[in-house]
This record gives C-alpha cells, structure tokens and sequence, in this order.
C-alpha cells in the first residue's frame, strides 16, 4: 500500500481535463524510468458542485520497493468537480472510503505527468511545507507552482464512506422532555419538545431532524441522558430501536464554575450536546457512562433496598416513641408489652399519661407493628430466593456468607449492587465506585485532604461501613483488625471513625479478591471451620 500526504484543498477541476490511457501509460513509464524509487502522491476528495460524488481517473501506484501495483482506469469527465474536505494527514489510505485521489509529481520540480490536465485555482492551495520523507516513501515538494501544477486523480474500488451520525440528547422532565439534535461541534442545535414518555413520537422527530440537517435516512442515531428519576427504561427502548445510547452520570457532566451562573433546560440541553461530540469523537473523559443492567440485576436489587428502607422507617418509629414519652419525663422500654407499660406508667404527680399523648404514641406503635410483620415477611422471601438463585449473583451471595461477620443482608447488598453482576478490573475502580477513595487537594503551596469523595453507590458504602465495624468484633485475630487497632485503635473517637473508613475500603477490596480468586483474607475465619 502506498503512504499519501492529502495536501490539496479548494481545487476545481474542469471538465476539459481528461487524458487518454495511451499519454497516461506514456507519462508513467517516463516517470518509472527518471525516479523509479520515489512516487509522490497527494490525497484529494472530489466531490462536484451539486454535492454529489463522482468517479475519478485512476491510474499505477508506483512503490518505493519498485513493484508496481495496479489501479482500475477510469476517465473523470465531470464539470468542475469541486475537491473539498481534505486535511493533512501522512498515513495509509484507511477502509470504507471511496473517490480518493492522488496528486503525483516530480520531487523538487513542477513536472506533470498527465498532459491535458487543467486546473481552475478558484480558492486556495495548500501545500506541505518543506520537503520530508513518509513512512512508506512518499514526498511533497517544497513549492507548488499554480500555472504548471496538474494532477491526475486514482480510485480504489473501497466501500462507500458511513454516513455522519445523528447527535440526539434528552432533557428529561416530570410533564415534557426537551430533544436536541445536531450533527457535531460548531453547529446550531435543533430543539424541539415532546410530552414526557412520548415515545412514539420519537422515529418522526429523528427523521424530521435527518432531513432538516441533510443526514441520509440510514444514518446512525447516538444518543445520551442524564440518569435520574426515569431510570433505564429509556435506554432499553433506544437500544431496542438500534440508537446507541449512553446514561450519563449527572456528577461527572461539566458545568460553570460561577457563583451565579445561567441555568435553564435549554443551556443544560446545548452543554449535555457539545459534551456528546466530544465523547462521539474520542474524548472518553468528557463524562463518566454509567453501567446499565439488565431487567434481572435491577429487579434482585429491590429486595434489599426494600428491607434498607423498612429498617430506616422502623428506626424512625421507635425515636419517635421514644421523643414524645421523653416529654413527659417518661421511659418505656419498646418491647411486646408496651402498651401495658404505658398504661400503667404514671408522670411525676403521680398522674396518667395524658389521653392525647397516649392516643398518639398507640398509633405509632401500631405503625411499628406493621412494619416489622413486613420486615418478617421480607426475611421469608429472601431466604426462598436464596434457594432459588443459581446465577452469578446467588453463588456471590452464598460465598459472602461463608465469612464469619458477614451475615444475609450485608452479603445480598453487596451481591445485587456491585459483586454479582459488574465487572471490576481494579481496586481503585471499586474504591471509586462506592466513594471510598480520598480526595486531596493541592493548588501550589496550598495541599489539604477533603475527605472521601461521597460519589457512587450510597447503598454499599453505608454497608460496608457497618460490616467494618462487625469485622472488628467477629474477626479479631485477622489481619485487617490487627491493623486498625495498631493504626486507630489508641486514637479519639473522631480518628477511629476515620480509621473505620479506610478499614471499610480495605475490607471491600478483600471480599472482591475472594469472590474473584478464592483467596481468603488473612486471618479470617469461615463459618464452615465453626465446631
């Protein structure tokens, strides 16, 4: 394959220029015979002026290894074929495009060797600028002249180039949803709004947006949302309809740095469309892509959820009985027979507690009451599911469990959030990903540590908080608790808080190494071994 150096930009070629195969043949073997170790090629696009591509002449590529490699002839008799969207670039010429062209020439000279070739300067020419080597043996010259510069144009039989894709972004609100469309940097948005869930509107809308910014009707839609309240099933029905869509963490999304800045839906929409040209064209850290799963990982996800939110309620409860009898200078133990305490509990007169209070710590108690006949009800239902699972996140589960301090709900969190069904590759990933990692400042001699990040998932980070704290109780001769209480365990209450963070993350990042390689941290114990 020979290296091409695209030089050429702004050229109109005219219809008169046309040569026939017995001068082509003529003016290569001269070319062969004069310099037959240096082809000089330049790259070039021709495209005529109505916007449609056209077939070019074609002719030999002549190597640098003196091997000659052959080319389809082909006659460009075309009026003013205009050559446009050229940039430099020295490579190979790459797949899937079509209509390329070379420029060959003498090194250091004007020479042409396609007689009868004109060229119309109606812009500008773009030259390379001194004299350099290509990787594959392929010069530019150092001055092109505008009179005596000719050109002769080869086509290789490639497929045709794909279609610039569709840049669609969503504003996603409670009554309508904003769309945004655009082709790429630089260019103004088209906005349009729809009612919220509207999906079926959407082909209608991506195909007005197609004709409107001259896209052909085949091309390729990529899409983004930010991830909040509507969840993934947007995703699910754009990848359904063959759209490439990317859930976007709101956190990592580029805003202004002002006190007072602007904010409107509109701005958020343009931002969320200049952040998606940026990611569509490589730039993999203009935002982070949040991991989408499946219909299955999200629904075993509800189950602890569930039981994290009736535990917090149940908690509310029982402080709030507890607040109103404090009123009264009143202490009752919550237990099954509350409501005969409280009866019989007398005020420091001597007297009742008063039928309005009375009245109102009863209903709590029946709330409490309810709460935890579901909390019951939810245990059964897991420990069914438990028997049930086969999958990569019931195997997680069960082999959590095997270590002692961790008990069903510490370990089904852990399964169903990260362990059971994302791929981790590193420990600062994970780390990351619960928001466990620190995160320092530094600005010239100014250098502090702000603290852990708080980004990720809020679930495992409080859980494995408290996993911490019963690995120092149930695990004491481990390695982990040893080095606490050799780092932590002499300071304040507010370091050994500290420390219980950083014990946290190391405890993660262990039972990640046993779920993926079976190796047991050191020191631990397993329920197994329990006699």
């Amino acid at each position: 394959m020979v290296s091409l150096v695209m030089v050429v930009r702004d050229i109109l070629v005219d219809r008169a220029s046309q040569v026939s195969l017995a001068e082509w043949n003529q003016s290569m073997q001269a070319f062969e015979l004069d310099r037959p170790h240096e082809p000089f090629c330049m790259r070039i696009t021709v495209r005529s002026a109505d916007g449609r591509l056209h077939n070019v002449n074609s002719g030999r590529a002549h190597e640098r290894e003196d091997r000659a490699a052959p080319f389809s002839i082909a006659i460009a008799n075309q009026h003013r074929a205009r050559v446009q969207n050229t940039v430099d670039v020295v490579g190979e010429m790459p797949h899937g495009l079509q209509h390329e062209g070379f420029v060959w020439m003498r090194r250091g000279t004007n020479d042409v060797h396609a007689p009868g070739l004109k060229l119309d300067y109606k812009q500008s020419v773009d030259t390379m600028q001194g004299v350099g080597q290509t990787r594959r043996g392929c010069y530019a010259p150092t001055k092109v002249s505008r009179r005596s510069v000719a050109m002769i144009t080869m086509t290789h039989t490639y497929a045709s180039p794909a279609p610039s894709p569709l840049l669609l972004a969503f504003e996603l609100g409670e009554r309508s949803w904003k769309l945004g469309f655009s082709v790429g940097p630089g260019q103004r948005p088209r906005l349009r709004q729809i009612p919220a869930g509207a999906v079926s509107v959407l082909p209608n809308e991506i195909a007005w947006a197609k004709a409107r910014l001259a896209l052909p009707s085949d091309a390729p839609v990529i899409s983004c949302y930010e991830a909040g309240r509507d969840g993934f099933w947007l995703h699910r029905y754009l990848t359904a309809q063959g759209i490439v869509n990317h859930v976007i963490d709101s956190a990592s999304i580029e805003v202004d740095r002002r006190a007072r800045r602007a904010k409107s839906d509109r701005l958020d929409l343009v931002g969320l469309l200049s952040l998606l040209a940026r990611f569509a064209h490589g730039d993999q850290r203009a935002w982070r892509v949040v991991r989408v799963p499946t219909v299955a990982e999200e629904d075993a996800r509800h189950l602890p959820r569930t039981w994290e939110t009736l535990t917090q309620e149940r908690t509310r409860l029982i402080n709030r009985l507890k607040g109103l009898l404090a009123t009264q200078g009143v202490h009752v133990r919550i237990g099954a027979d509350f409501l005969d305490q409280l009866r019989a509990t007398r005020l420091w007169d001597g007297a009742p507690v008063p039928p309005g209070l009375q009245e109102r710590v009863t209903q709590s108690w029946a709330q409490l009451q309810h709460l935890e006949a579901q909390l019951d009800q939810l245990k059964a239902t897991r420990a069914a599911h438990e028997r049930a699972l086969a999958t990569s996140t019931g195997i997680a589960i069960a082999r959590l469990q095997t270590l002692r301090a961790i008990g069903p709900i510490g370990a089904w969190v852990l399964a169903t959030e990260i362990f059971g069904w994302r791929q981790i590759r590193s420990r600062r990933q994970l780390g990351a990903l619960v928001g466990l990692v620190p995160a320092p400042y530094k600005s010239g001699e100014t250098e502090h540590d702000q603290g852990i990040t708080h980004a990720g998932n809020a679930h495992v980070r409080r859980v494995i908080v408290q996993l911490a704290w019963g690995w120092l109780h149930y695990q004491p001769t481990s390695a982990l608790s040893q080095w606490y209480h050799r780092r932590f365990g002499s300071g304040s209450r507010r370091i050994r808080k500290i420390g219980i963070v950083a014990l946290a993350r190391k405890l993660l990042i262990a039972l990640w190494r046993y779920l993926e390689t079976g190796l047991v941290p050191d020191g631990a114990q397993l329920k197994s071994m329990e006699t």
